[in-house]
């Protein structure tokens, strides 16, 4: 489960990164989240893939606290929640 986890928040990091198109949104984005100017300009300019960036320098910045703002659940939590709803609805009957 964690390592599928891992991927698809590695996926999801990669469709952030190209939904911000420009070199100045990846850039403001990127210093918005905590990168430092510069190094922020270089890795916005990077010319590898976008699963590439994804998997280098976008993981040390849209952390996972990130995707839990956005509603982004892990594989487990949101297994506990869906399980535990379901527990709550079922009812056990008497066998005869």
């Amino acid at each position: 489960m964690r390592k599928l986890d891992s991927k698809l928040r590695r996926r999801i990091r990669a469709i952030i990164w190209k939904q911000w198109k420009s070199i100045r949104k990846k850039e403001e984005s990127l210093v918005r989240l905590g990168c430092p100017r510069d190094k922020a300009h270089s890795y916005a300019c990077a010319r590898q893939g976008y699963v590439r960036c994804a998997t280098t320098f976008l993981n040390k910045y849209i952390r996972n606290i990130h995707l839990k703002k956005k509603g982004l659940l892990t594989i487990e939590e949101y297994f506990d929640t869906v399980a535990e709803r379901f527990m709550k609805s079922f009812v056990r009957t008497a066998q005869c």
